[in-house]
C-alpha cells in the first residue's frame, strides 16, 4: 500500500511539473518577443521534450502588389511509436490532416497524440510574415496603375518586382533560402515580352518566365509586353534552403597561367619603359639634330649671302691688279719715281681686305664643322633598318595597337631622313674643304702682295725704282694672271655654295618635321609607359587576388554550415526541412454569370395533392 501511494505521488509530480514547465516556455518566448527567431534555439533545448523529426512547408497568399494575405503551414512528423507531440506556433485555428484525432490548441502549441507513420496538421498563422518583402508594381503606358483596375486593359504593360529582408524575421531564412519566382504569361494576350536574367519555358500559349534569386541577395525583376485585354495567372514563388553539389575545380593550372601573365606584363611594362628611353633618347638625337640643322641651315644662308660681297670685293681686286699691270706693262722709262710712292701702300690695303676676307670665311668655317659634326653625330645615332622578316613579326605581335603603328611611321621617316642626308653628305664635306681652300689660296695672295709690297718698299728706298721696274711689272702681271684664275674658282665655288643652300632648306624642312614628330611619339610611348607601369602594379597579385575571389565565390554557395530551424517557433526541435510555396492573386477579368430561370417539375407528391384541389 505505502508503494502505491509513493508511485502516485510520484507520477502527480511528473505531470505538475510537465504543466509548470508549458507556460513556462511560452512565457519566455514572449518575454524575450522570439517569434520566428532563433536567439533561444540553445535554450529551447533545455526547457523542451524532444520532438520527432519535423517538416515544415509555409504556404503563403500574397495580393496582387505583394502583400501577404494569408499564411498557413502543414506540419509533419516522422513517427516510428505512438508519441505525445508538444509542437509550438502561434496559430488561429489548426487542423488534422491525417486522423480525426483532436488537436489541442494551448495558447502558442499544439498538443497530440499519433502512432502514424506519417502525421500531418495544418495550422494557419496568426502573423502574417514572411522572411522576404515583396512588393509588387504595375505601369500601363508609362503611368502607375493598380492591379485591381488591369483587367482587360491595353497598351504598354512594365511589371517590377522586388524582394528584399525582412528584418523582423530571422536571418538566418534570408541568408540560406534561394527563391525561385515563376510569372507566367499567355502570348493569346501579350506580346513583344522583353525580360533580363530569366529563363523562360513554353507551355501551350503560355511562356513562363523564371527567376532564381540566390541567397542574401536583393533583387528586383522588370518585365514588359505589349498587352491587350489583359489577364495573368498568379505568380508563384518558392522558397527552399540552397543546395548545390559543386565539384570544386582545380585551380593550379590557373593560377599558374595568370603567374605567367602577370610575368607577361612585367615584361611587356619592361619592354614600354625601354622603348619610351630610347624614344627619349632620339627626342634628345632629333632635337640636337634640328638644332644643328638650323644653324647649318643659317651658316649656308649667310655664306650664300655674303657670296655676292665676296666676289665683288675679289672682282675689285682683280680689277685693280690688272689696272696696275696694264698701266706698269704700257709705260716708259720716264715714269717717276715718286708715281711708285703710293703703290706700296694700296698694295698693303689690298692685302689687309683678303685678310679679312680669310678671318670672316674662318669663322663661318668654325660655325658650319660644329654644325655638321652635331648633325652628322645625330645621323650616326639613327638605327639600321630592320629586316622585313622582324618588322612583320613585329606588327602580328603589336597588331591594332595605334602606339606602334605611329612608331613604325616615324621610324621609316627616319629613315628617309638619314639617306638623303647620305646622299648629301659628300656636298656638306665639299663645301667645308672648299672653304679652307679659299682661305688658303686668299692667305696665299695676301702673303704675296705683302711680299712685293715690302719689297717695293724696300727697292724704292734703297735704289733707283727704274732698274727694278721691269721685275716689278713680271711680277705684278704674274700676280694678276694668278688671281685671275683664283677669282673664276671663286665665282664657281659660290654658285656651289648657293645650289647647296637652296637644297638644304627641304633636308632642314623635313629635319624640323622629324623632331616634332619624334615629340609627339614620345608623349604616346611615355602615356604607354605609364599605363603598363599602372597595369604592371595591378596585376602584380593578380593570381593571389583572383585565387581568393574564387575561394570568395565558392564560399558563398557552401551551406554547410546551414541548420534548419522551425519558422513557426524557435521552441520546436528536431527539425528536418522549412520551404515556402506563394502565390499571388492572379488578375482576370470579372465573370458575370447571369441566372436562368430553371422549370421545376411536379413529383408524385404533388399529383397527389392536386386530384383533391
Amino acid at each position: 500500500m505505502f508503494k502505491k501511494l509513493i508511485s502516485l505521488l510520484i507520477i502527480t509530480m511528473l505531470l505538475s511539473v510537465n504543466t509548470v514547465l508549458n507556460p513556462i516556455r511560452i512565457t519566455i518566448a514572449k518575454g524575450l518577443n522570439i517569434q520566428n527567431t532563433a536567439t533561444i534555439s540553445t535554450l529551447s533545448t533545455d526547457v523542451t521534450l524532444s520532438q520527432p523529426p519535423k517538416e515544415e512547408v509555409i504556404y503563403g497568399k500574397l495580393n496582387s502588389s505583394g502583400g501577404v494575405d494569408g499564411l498557413y503551414v502543414v506540419n509533419s512528423f516522422e513517427i516510428d511509436k505512438e508519441t505525445n507531440i508538444i509542437d509550438y506556433g502561434k496559430y488561429e485555428l489548426t487542423k488534422n490532416l491525417t486522423s480525426n484525432e483532436d488537436l489541442i490548441l494551448n495558447n502558442d502549441s499544439v498538443t497530440f497524440t499519433s502512432n502514424d507513420d506519417k502525421f500531418y496538421y495544418q495550422g494557419n498563422l496568426e502573423d502574417k510574415v514572411l522572411p522576404w518583402d515583396f512588393e509588387i508594381n504595375y505601369t500601363l503606358d508609362n503611368n502607375p496603375i493598380n492591379p485591381n483596375d488591369l483587367a482587360g486593359k491595353k497598351g504598354l504593360l512594365k511589371i517590377e518586382i522586388s524582394t528584399q529582408r525582412n528584418p523582423n524575421v530571422n536571418l538566418s531564412f534570408y541568408k540560406y533560402f534561394m527563391l525561385q519566382l515563376s510569372v507566367t504569361l499567355d502570348t493569346n494576350n501579350c506580346s513583344n515580352i522583353s525580360s533580363t536574367g530569366s529563363t523562360v519555358a513554353n507551355a501551350g500559349t503560355n511562356k513562363i518566365f523564371n527567376y532564381t534569386i540566390m541567397p542574401n541577395t536583393d533583387s528586383k525583376i522588370i518585365l514588359s509586353a505589349d498587352v491587350k485585354d489583359f489577364e495573368m495567372e498568379g505568380i508563384s514563388i518558392a522558397a527552399l534552403p540552397f543546395s548545390m553539389d559543386i565539384a570544386i575545380p582545380n585551380t593550379d593550372n590557373l593560377v599558374d597561367d595568370l603567374n605567367e601573365l602577370s610575368e607577361a606584363i612585367s615584361l611587356l611594362n619592361e619592354g614600354s619603359t625601354e622603348l619610351n628611353d630610347a624614344v627619349l633618347m632620339l627626342k634628345n638625337g632629333s632635337s640636337d639634330l634640328n638644332s644643328g640643322a638650323d644653324v647649318l641651315d643659317s651658316g649656308l644662308k649667310s655664306l650664300n649671302q655674303n657670296s655676292t660681297s665676296i666676289v665683288d670685293g675679289s672682282k675689285k681686286i682683280k680689277t685693280a691688279l690688272n689696272t696696275i699691270n696694264k698701266q706698269l706693262s704700257s709705260s716708259n722709262t720716264s715714269i717717276p719715281t715718286g708715281s711708285f710712292s703710293e703703290l706700296p701702300q694700296g698694295l698693303n690695303e689690298l692685302s689687309e681686305g683678303l685678310n679679312s676676307i680669310a678671318t670672316g670665311l674662318k669663322d663661318l668655317n668654325d660655325g658650319l664643322s660644329l654644325a655638321y659634326t652635331s648633325l652628322d653625330s645625330a645621323m650616326q645615332g639613327i638605327p639600321k633598318a630592320i629586316s622585313e622578316k622582324d618588322l612583320g613579326e613585329l606588327y602580328t605581335e603589336n597588331y591594332g595597337n595605334p602606339t606602334f603603328d605611329l612608331l613604325v611611321e616615324h621610324y621609316k621617316s627616319s629613315l628617309t631622313i638619314k639617306g638623303t642626308y647620305e646622299q648629301v653628305k659628300p656636298a656638306f664635306i665639299q663645301v667645308n674643304m672648299g672653304i679652307e681652300s679659299i682661305i688658303s689660296n686668299i692667305e696665299t695672295i695676301s702673303t704675296t702682295i705683302t711680299t712685293i709690297s715690302a719689297g717695293l718698299d724696300e727697292s724704292l728706298s734703297s735704289m733707283d725704282a727704274l732698274e727694278q721696274l721691269p721685275e716689278l711689272i713680271a711680277g705684278l702681271a704674274t700676280l694678276s694672271n694668278s688671281y685671275d684664275e683664283f677669282h673664276q674658282g671663286l665665282k664657281e665655288y659660290t654658285g656651289g655654295v648657293s645650289s647647296i643652300s637652296t637644297g638644304y632648306k627641304d633636308i632642314n624642312s623635313g629635319i624640323g618635321s622629324f623632331d616634332s614628330a619624334i615629340s609627339e611619339l614620345y608623349k604616346g610611348t611615355n602615356e604607354l609607359s605609364q599605363g603598363t607601369n599602372e597595369l604592371n602594379t595591378q596585376t602584380q597579385d593578380m593570381p593571389k587576388l583572383i585565387n581568393d575571389s574564387i575561394n570568395n565565390l565558392l564560399s558563398s554557395f557552401d551551406t554547410s554550415e546551414y541548420k534548419a530551424i522551425s519558422f513557426t517557433s524557435p521552441l520546436n526541435t528536431n527539425i528536418k526541412s522549412v520551404q515556402f510555396v506563394l502565390t499571388s492573386d492572379s488578375i482576370k477579368k470579372e465573370v458575370i454569370t447571369i441566372a436562368k430561370e430553371v422549370e421545376i417539375k411536379d413529383t408524385l407528391w404533388d399529383r397527389f395533392i392536386n386530384l383533391f384541389k
